[in-house]
């Protein structure tokens, strides 16, 4: 009777260990997604605001979107795409392609179409980004961010 037990209970340790050693590899992948901004989109990008009369900037790196206004040391907004795990500044990057542009916006957020869909457009000559808003309650014309670095 007592090697039944024995081998019983060793039985269940080789089954437990090999579902946990097969589960482990899952949860490591999903930890290391990423989210690559496309190069149509990189690059510091500003745009005046006559209302308030300052520029208004959009980042865009490799992994990074930050929106800040010149002057402030602040971001307004900083997004990360080299992981889910991001610092408390910074929210998960989230990339969905939208006809010809992209729309940046958070993970996880409640109203993705709120966001702008920002496309590299020529405009009176010079490259741009246009950032339009389709989901907005108020339609406009979207606004162009120019090249400044």
């Amino acid at each position: 009777m007592k090697k039944f037990w024995l081998t019983l209970a060793l039985g269940l340790t080789v089954i437990g260990g090999f579902s946990l050693i097969t589960s482990a590899p899952v949860t490591a992948q999903a930890a290391t997604q990423r989210t690559e901004i496309p190069k149509s989109l990189r690059g510091h990008w500003r745009l005046y605001d006559k209302g308030f009369h300052h520029y208004e900037m959009q980042i865009f790196t490799k992994w990074e979107s930050k929106n800040t206004t010149a002057g402030f040391k602040i971001h307004w907004f900083t997004m990360s795409g080299k992981s889910n795990k991001t610092t408390s500044t910074q929210r998960p990057l989230q990339l969905q392609k939208v006809g010809k542009g992209y729309r940046v916006s958070p993970k996880g957020d409640l109203y993705p179409k709120d966001w702008a869909v920002w496309t590299r457009v020529k405009h009176h000559g010079k490259t741009a980004l246009h950032a339009t808003y389709p989901g907005a309650l108020v339609k406009t014309s979207g606004a162009y961010y120019y090249r400044y670095k």
